[in-house]
């Protein structure tokens, strides 16, 4: 029975194991993030008290090269001996490193603190989502187009981001109590409790299957991730786009977010208030992009605009806050405000993409290599942030961060051009399953792989159509093929009308029976005809937008079921 969570969450439809799985999952995360995040506010702000900001850019270079050697192994681990022993060794690094940092306080200390969190973050990259998604397409196979991952994943983010929030407000009001240093001791602590729940309750589903542990199975599964990315167009295009980018946002975030908090609040109890409020501000627009989401058919043209969209005008929104509200000598809540609103504005496309990207994801990246791939795209970035970080910090000295800024969002621009392209000009290569390749089987297209299926050139033997269903078949494939590819919608557009033919093929050959139809059969006729015209015009409508291939498989349709009749052209 659906409890008010699976409502909140949008996962009323799914069956009960499914349910139930989703609950788990979500439960470990919201714990296990709102640990790890319970402090991260301070993190910066306290190296910058033992270090100058050139040191600290030294240290986030550090970070990012342990990050980026430990992160795409352990993806390939995760894939290899399953994501809980990943996600246990994750927290355990993370309570060390928040000791470490604890007791911190010169240049080395606070190196060896951040190297121990680098190596926890390179652990924990990609990996519970990796973990979520496997499973996830186990447990909710009635879930096909992933309209309802996509408004769970939304709504989710949203409660796991207000979560997050209340974590930095309980830091900062923690921190009115006691010292940073005694709370970086006692979050350190909970995450080893919390890295011995993650072990206990991190299970997968019966039926994935996982290799011997043979030292060979790993170094296939370190290969597959590589190339999974390198042999995949899509996946190549894309992680190039998103490595210029996300080296754009490792710059921002490491050398000039938590100064720009610190400087607007002032206090540790303010900055704490601040990055809640653009949390919260976040949370809102995420909850109400996931719920926006499920109406959203055209998944490619979506996200590949808010991909486009997302680095320009955080950047140059950034830039404009900092113009219009530059920072005060002395606190003001006026311009607390005007940074929180500020964020919500500026990350706005950010929302949408950050919802429908997973959504895609889920049928282009194979699952046998999902760990390892999430992994390699944060191991890319941070390769090059080890470089681009040092120059940063001089350049900001130099020239001052709003103009780094500005070169930020050209930077960004580049990015998120290469990468919209590869999401909207990806072509859904679908394949028969192995079901499907057994002589005589009754395989329909809307019963093949997932949504990695596409109309084939050739039709298979065992599909076993009735003349007039492969006769229709075949002509809606051609003007589906006019561009050498079928999209998604006219991929389940030309699935819909060929299982409604069926039906309507069978009542044709038995009007046809007699060589004649008379009027109670044309009349069973004209039902079963208008059936596969509402049924096909209501999906294709669904989008809101008809291409012009679209239109022709309609208008082709239409003119094929009268022509049938007319005609008579299957008599039996």
């Amino acid at each position: 029975m659906a409890t008010m969570y699976h409502r909140v969450l949008g996962i009323s439809d799914l069956n009960s194991d499914a349910r139930e799985f989703i609950s788990r999952a979500t439960s470990l995360m919201i714990l296990y993030v709102f640990s790890v995040m319970l402090t991260n506010t301070f993190l910066i702000i306290h190296a910058l008290e033992f270090v100058t900001l050139t040191d600290l850019s030294l240290i986030l270079a550090a970070q990012f090269a342990v990050q980026a050697s430990t992160d795409y192994p352990s993806g390939a681990i995760g894939d290899w001996l399953g994501q809980r022993w990943v996600l246990f060794v994750a927290g355990l690094s993370y309570g060390v490193g928040f000791i470490v940092l604890s007791q911190a306080f010169d240049f080395v200390s606070v190196l060896s603190a951040f190297i121990l969190v680098a190596f926890a973050q390179s652990q924990e990259s990609g990996t519970f989502i990796a973990w979520f998604d496997n499973n996830y397409k186990l447990y909710s196979t009635e879930d096909r187009d992933r309209r309802t991952y996509s408004q769970f994943y939304g709504k989710f983010t949203m409660i796991g981001e207000i979560l997050t929030a209340v974590s930095f407000l309980l830091g900062g009001a923690f921190l009115a109590i006691i010292d940073r240093q005694l709370l970086f001791l006692v979050q350190g602590f909970l995450l080893l409790f919390v890295s011995l729940i993650l072990l206990s309750f991190i299970r997968d589903h019966e039926s994935l299957k996982r290799d011997k542990l043979k030292f060979k199975s790993y170094l296939r599964y370190l290969r597959g991730g590589v190339t999974t990315a390198t042999t995949n167009k899509t996946l190549r295009i894309m992680i190039l786009g998103m490595v210029i980018s996300g080296v754009g946002f490792a710059i921002w975030s490491g050398l000039i977010l938590f100064p720009l908090y610190a400087a607007y609040a002032k206090t540790d109890a303010w900055t704490a208030i601040l990055r809640a409020g653009v949390f919260v501000l976040g949370a809102i627009c995420i909850g109400v992009a996931g719920m926006v989401s499920k109406r959203i058919y055209r998944l490619q043209r979506w996200l590949a605009v808010s991909v486009l969209l997302t680095d320009v005008l955080f950047f140059l929104g950034m830039y404009i806050m900092l113009q219009v509200n530059p920072v005060p000598s002395t606190f003001t809540l006026v311009s607390i405000l005007f940074v929180m609103l500020s964020f919500a504005v500026a990350f706005s496309p950010r929302y949408l993409a950050d919802v429908l990207k997973p959504r895609f994801y889920l049928d282009v990246i194979p699952d046998e290599n999902r760990n390892a791939v999430y992994s390699l795209i944060p191991t890319l970035i941070l390769i090059v942030s080890v470089f681009a970080l040092p120059a940063a910090g001089v350049l900001i000295e130099i020239v001052g961060q709003e103009t780094v800024i500005l070169i930020l969002a050209v930077n960004g621009l580049v990015g998120s051009s290469i990468t919209a392209y590869a999401i909207y000009r990806h072509r859904i290569e679908r394949k028969v399953g192995p079901e499907a390749v057994e002589p005589c089987c009754p395989v329909f297209p809307s019963k093949m792989v997932d949504t990695q299926t596409i109309i084939p050139l050739t039709l298979p033997c065992c599909w076993s159509f009735d003349p007039v269903t492969e006769y229709i078949w075949s002509q809606l494939r051609e003007i589906a093929l006019r561009d050498q590819a079928i999209s998604e919608e006219e991929g389940s557009l030309i699935d819909r009308i060929v299982l409604d033919v069926r039906a309507y093929g069978e009542v044709l050959g038995k009007a046809l029976e007699d060589g004649e139809i008379d009027e109670g059969e044309r009349e069973e006729l004209r039902k079963a005809r208008n059936k596969v015209w509402i049924e096909a015009n209501s999906l294709a409508g669904e989008s809101g937008h008809l291409t012009s291939e679209t239109q022709e498989i309609l208008k082709r349709l239409t003119d094929l079921l009268k022509y049938l009749e007319e005609e008579h052209m299957f008599p039996v």
